[in-house]
Formats: C-alpha cells, structure tokens, sequence
C-alpha cells in the first residue's frame, strides 16, 4: 500500500512538474513576443496598444486561439502546479507568513475581480456603441486609460485579469485549506 501511494505521487509531481515546465514555457514565450511585436510597433508609431499584439493573431490557424488566451490559461496553470509542487515546504511556513500570503492572495483577488468587471463594462458600452453605429470591431476595441498614449487592448486587458482571478482565487483556496488542515492537526 505505501509503495502504491509513494509511486502514485511521485507521478502526480511529474505530471506537476511537466505542466509547470509547459506553462512557464508559453508564459516566457508568448510575453517576449508581444513585448518585441510592441516595441516594433511603438518605433514605427511613436505608439503603442498594451496586448494589442497578443489579440490580431490565432495560432495554430485563423479562428482558433489567440495568444492572450495560451497566456491566460499558461498563468493559471503555472501558479496551480507551483502550490502543488511546492505544498510541503509552503505547509512549512510559519503561520504568520502564510496568514500574508493568504491576505495576498484575498486582496488579488478583489483587485482582479474588480478589473475584469470593469474591462467587461467598458468593452460591452464600445460593443452597444458601435453595433449601434453598424460597426463590428470586438477584438480591436481599446481604453486610453490611465495614460492616453499607452491605451490597452480590451481583449487582453480582460483575459489577462480573468487569469489573474483564477489564479488568485485558487491560491485563496490554496491557504485556506492549509489553514483549515493545520487547525485539525492542531486539534489532535
């Protein structure tokens, strides 16, 4: 039996490993193109579209996935396999440091949810503009905001934060079930 178990986590961290490897492969690769396909575009402009990059192209052929959303998913699965992987030395912390990461993770996760609900609603009101003037452009729509000269692109601006959410939230969960877990151990 404990040979069953031992050999059953030691495939589990594998397959952890495997995907974290992945993941921080697209993450790496997908950011250093869209900084260098950025760069170009802000020595030919003299401007940029923060993600813009990351949204006019679908890969591997047209109609299929951008690459904000490899990113997306790419940063949601990184940060899961990281907890997973690192669990026992994360269990080790002490509780003080843990209680901060748990309020890290808490206050990410408001902060990104505010974002992704705010990005939504601008996206939708430039939707109900254009629709309403027979124009379609969903994938191309921006917000000059904060800094007019650096507008974001609103597909990436709301992907990149509903990873952010995603991830925040089950690194909340992550700390809670540790914090619940240590309370029961305690209590024997």
């Amino acid at each position: 039996m404990v040979q069953w178990v031992s050999s059953r986590l030691c495939k589990i961290s594998t397959f952890h490993r495997l995907i974290w490897l992945l993941s921080a492969s697209v993450i790496v690769i997908v950011s250093i193109f869209g900084v260098v396909v950025g760069l170009i575009e802000y020595i030919e402009s003299g401007r940029v579209t923060v993600g813009l990059a990351l949204t006019e192209i679908e890969i591997p052929f047209p109609y299929f996935a951008k690459p904000i959303t490899y990113l997306s998913v790419a940063v949601v699965s990184f940060v899961y396999t990281t907890l997973q992987i690192y669990r026992h030395k994360i269990e080790s912390f002490s509780e003080t440091t843990k209680s901060a990461l748990l309020l890290l993770s808490l206050s990410l996760s408001f902060l990104a949810s505010y974002e992704v609900l705010y990005n939504f609603s601008i996206w939708n009101a430039l939707i109900t503009a254009d629709a309403i003037a027979g124009i379609v452009r969903i994938d191309n729509l921006e917000i000059a905001y904060p800094n007019p000269q650096t507008p974001w692109n609103l597909v990436f601006a709301t992907k990149i934060f509903s990873a952010v959410t995603g991830a925040s939230l089950y690194s909340l969960y992550f700390f809670l079930h540790l914090r619940e877990e240590n309370d029961l151990n305690v209590g024997k």
